[in-house]
């Protein structure tokens, strides 16, 4: 199905809602659990180690502990952070930033 909403954004959300109408709605997965988030957070310390080598200055890593509790609250660490919080973003080229999808049983 196509929709052509002209780009504002009162007309992309009707025809996003259409679409989930149309379709059964969006599609959803659950939360990422403890176990999940800790397996995350050695994938977010094996790339801050690698943009570390490769010269960066990325924000050191939290705890797993700090890292687990706050991630849903939107206030953990990444990889990717600047040391800084003006600091300039640091590209994902050289070390991708990790993903959940990424986790390996």
């Amino acid at each position: 199905m196509v929709i052509q909403h002209g780009g504002r954004p009162e007309e992309l959300r009707a025809a996003r809602e259409e679409c989930a109408e149309e379709l059964g709605g969006e599609p959803t997965a659950p939360l990422a659990d403890d176990a999940e988030l800790s397996k995350f957070y050695d994938l977010q310390v094996e790339a801050y180690e690698c943009l570390v080598a490769n010269g960066y200055s990325p924000a050191p890593p939290s705890t797993r502990e700090a890292f687990v509790a706050s991630y849903y609250a939107g206030e953990s660490w990444f990889a990717h952070q600047p040391a800084v919080p003006e600091g300039a973003p640091i590209p994902d080229t050289v070390c991708p930033q990790p993903m959940l999808a990424d986790i390996e049983w």
